[in-house]
């Protein structure tokens, strides 16, 4: 069997965390091992849709094609062929690089549109060809998923032309076309989709990307890193997105270190946000609750209740309602009753 014996399938349409078992049963004539399917990851970890499948012949790729515009539960899958290439860069794919915004104060920017959704950095590096390139921003929309849009950064003039050159070049089966932009419009594109530019003097900041179920004790815990607190988390029911508060500005500027860092196999975008956003996002504090005066039983002393733990105000859909438990009542003592004396029935008369 030589190589152009083998042939590559990109499966497009996958329900999202598909396994391979899932897709070695959509084959179902068809017998297919576990290393010959890569399921495919967008940059930040989460699942593209796509995956590779790789065939040993030409017979089984044949067979494999049949399945065209088959379903995967509700989902129909769409087939088409690909290539060495992409399975080697799936192969080989690392992670994201966490990237300042700018790397270079400097650096000739080049807008990249049409870009796929399950593009990585490396795919855009690959792009230009031995270009030298500081690296590529991929942006995402309001509701955190890829746009298909990234900005390329370019140390030189020379370097910045060259790459201007690949206009409307493939990557995969998309054309990609180039636009000069500038670092201006890098970082507006990184924040804008990330809810607006960055405010002056926060306090807060927006996280977003947090692995599914994240708790408060997750997010203090990513900030202790750098040895800092925040003073009050206001977090989404399925925590993957909250906002941390700090006591200071310059807490909030150290919390800033921590963008694109990893929490479990996720990389958390943070960005620095206003109190006015956060009212608007979560709503306003509830109103402060007092726990109602103790009254002491003059004739049975009870001892005071333990003090309060402190309660969070959460609000809207990002938590729950501030609960307070306060001890269960006492019963009241009774007054010591008179003893009687104890009279029975006797028919022959009182004993």
């Amino acid at each position: 069997m030589t190589e152009s014996d083998i042939g590559y399938i990109r499966m497009r349409g996958l329900p999202w965390h598909i396994k391979i078992e899932e897709i070695q049963s959509f084959f179902t004539d068809v017998n297919l091992s576990e290393d010959n399917i890569k399921i495919l990851k967008n940059p930040d970890g989460r699942d593209s849709g796509e995956a590779l499948v790789k065939c040993k012949s030409r017979e089984l790729f044949t067979q494999c094609m049949a399945y065209d515009k088959q379903y995967i539960k509700t989902r129909y899958i769409e087939l088409i062929a690909s290539s060495e290439v992409d399975w080697n860069r799936a192969v080989n794919h690392k992670k994201a690089r966490v990237l300042p915004v700018p790397i270079n104060p400097n650096s000739l920017v080049i807008l990249m549109r049409g870009l796929p959704y399950s593009v990585s950095e490396d795919d855009c590096l690959t792009f230009f060809e031995g270009v030298p390139c500081l690296g590529v921003h991929l942006t995402k929309d309001e509701r955190g998923r890829p746009s298909g849009q990234g900005y390329a950064e370019f140390e030189t003039a020379e370097a910045f032309s060259k790459a201007m050159e690949f206009n409307k070049k493939n990557i995969q089966n998309r054309y990609i076309e180039l636009f000069e932009s500038n670092v201006d419009d890098l970082k507006s594109a990184v924040y804008s989709t990330f809810g607006g530019p960055e405010p002056a003097n926060a306090r807060s900041v927006h996280m977003r990307g947090l692995p599914y179920n994240t708790q408060d004790q997750d997010i203090t815990n990513f900030f202790a890193e750098v040895r800092i607190s925040p003073i009050r988390i206001h977090r989404k029911a399925d925590g993957t997105e909250a906002y941390a508060e700090f006591s200071t500005p310059e807490e909030c500027k150290t919390a800033m270190k921590r963008n694109r860092d990893f929490m479990g196999p996720r990389y958390v975008e943070l960005r620095p946000a206003s109190q006015e956003e956060i009212l608007k996002k979560v709503g306003p504090p509830p109103p402060t609750v007092t726990a109602p005066p103790v009254v002491y039983d003059p004739i049975a002393y009870r001892p005071p209740p333990p003090p309060y733990p402190e309660q969070r105000a959460r609000v809207g859909g990002y938590g729950e309602r501030p609960q307070f438990h306060y001890p269960p009542p006492q019963p009241h003592p009774q007054p010591p009753q008179p003893q009687r004396a104890n009279y029975s029935y006797n028919p022959y008369g009182r004993r």
